[in-house]
């Protein structure tokens, strides 16, 4: 039983972090949508044109904010294994 539990946990983990990272707001990830959806229509046009620079999106992601996302995604998971596991 063990085995299993610790293979729950680690796909858990796995599948919460990419579920948080999903929703930043960055193109061309889901947050980013959301974003749109509460933006007047008149920034509309603007994040279209951000669109054609996700990939820059990431890279500024991955090293400069590197830190505070992992805080947020340690965050994240402290907060869902807590509501499950006391």
């Amino acid at each position: 039983m063990g085995v299993l539990a610790l293979a729950f946990f680690y796909a858990s983990s796995v599948n919460l972090v990419l579920a948080v990272f999903n929703l930043l707001p960055i193109p061309p990830l889901d947050g980013s949508k959301i974003l749109q959806s509460l933006l007047p229509l008149s920034w509309h046009p603007l994040l279209w044109r951000l669109e054609g620079y996700a990939w820059l999106s990431f890279l500024l992601l991955l090293t400069v904010l590197r830190g505070p996302v992992q805080e947020v995604l340690r965050f994240a998971r402290r907060v869902f294994f807590g509501f499950f596991f006391g």
